[in-house]
């Protein structure tokens, strides 16, 4: 079970793919299976479309997606 709370958790400049690469570091997961985390959850969220732009541009979906993968495991 997770928590997703109302208010984002996110750095407006930072795209998808910087948010997942940043908090797998923080996560401990190996430098070497960063890329593969993340494209996994990109991919599993259905964040692809967006993840190359700031999250500040965002809908709120979007947003609660990347909240989501960024606690996922």
């Amino acid at each position: 079970m997770g928590y997703c709370p109302q208010t984002d958790a996110l750095i407006p400049s930072l795209n998808t793919f910087d948010h997942l690469r940043l908090f797998a570091r923080l996560r401990g997961i190996p430098k070497s299976n960063v890329e593969l985390e993340v494209n996994k959850w990109i991919t599993r969220l259905n964040l692809t479309a967006c993840m190359k732009q700031p999250s500040g541009t965002y809908s709120n979906g979007n947003k609660r997606r990347l909240n989501i993968a960024k606690i996922g495991r």
